[in-house]
């Protein structure tokens, strides 16, 4: 399989709307399906972690739920109650590059339960930085997920680890130029990626994902340099643990306007 589109598109976003990335997105969708057979997690451990920490977080025993998170990331290659695993690791290198940039806030956009950014909110409060942490997503309702068609609600079964602030789907949230934007697993089909780039005006995206199975996913700024009409680099690329594999996280920093 190619690693780039096959032929040139003047406009990236037209490339994302083909037949060719929809071949690409069914192909690796199987991938994942086999993959998921092969891991060696049951359903029954599975659900039982999960309820683990959910009564440990209603219990304040924080680094406990961090403990599970990691020793099933390393036993299992897996992520459980969530599409990434939020491990130490990868919480603290957000935290601590926003720091960098001395951005007051991560809004993320299409949070699921908000267990990513509880911890990413838990992990600066402890280093006592001024940064806030906004999880953002749709209203639980009773729509089930289906293929590439977009989400209008979030599953109404979910344990919200944080607040999570609900909104339409057809709105925008506003994200201050101080802020970083945070997009983890995005759905190809919601398109949230493309309203949300061309209206960010801050100096730093976090993209988690998985190339063809996300949107955005982690190399988009390097295989489409003229997404935004802003020059982006990687500050960081690092391998995510989640329930399929060849997730990874890069950290963008907007260098200058083109």
């Amino acid at each position: 399989m190619l690693s780039k589109p096959l032929k040139p598109y003047d406009d990236p976003f037209e490339y994302f709307e083909s037949k060719e990335f929809l071949k690409r997105y069914d192909e690796e969708t199987e991938k994942q399906v086999q993959y998921l057979q092969s891991v060696k997690i049951d359903v029954i451990e599975r659900a039982n972690r999960t309820q683990m920490v959910q009564d440990l977080h209603k219990q304040g025993k924080y680094d406990e739920m961090w403990k599970i998170i990691e020793e099933t990331v390393r036993t299992y290659n897996y992520s459980i109650d969530f599409e990434v695993a939020p491990t130490k690791d990868v919480v603290s290198l957000i935290v601590s590059e926003i720091k960098k940039l001395d951005l007051k806030g991560i809004v993320s956009i299409g949070c699921s339960n908000g267990l990513l950014e509880f911890f990413l909110q838990l992990e600066a409060d402890r280093n006592k930085y001024d940064i806030n942490v906004y999880a953002i997503d749709l209203f639980k309702g009773p729509t089930a997920f289906q293929g590439l068609t977009p989400q209008i609600h979030r599953s109404p079964y979910y344990y919200d680890y944080c607040k999570v602030i609900e909104m339409d789907y057809r709105d925008t949230y506003v994200i201050k130029s101080n802020q970083a934007l945070l997009m983890c697993y995005s759905h190809p089909a919601d398109k949230l990626w493309q309203k949300y780039f061309k209206v960010y005006k801050g100096n730093c995206i976090v993209v988690i994902g998985k190339k063809y199975i996300t949107l955005p996913y982690p190399q988009i700024f390097k295989e489409f340099p003229n997404m935004s009409k802003d020059k982006w680099v990687e500050e960081v690329h690092v391998p995510v643990g989640s329930r399929n594999y060849g997730t990874s996280m890069s950290i963008f920093r907007k260098v200058a306007g083109i």
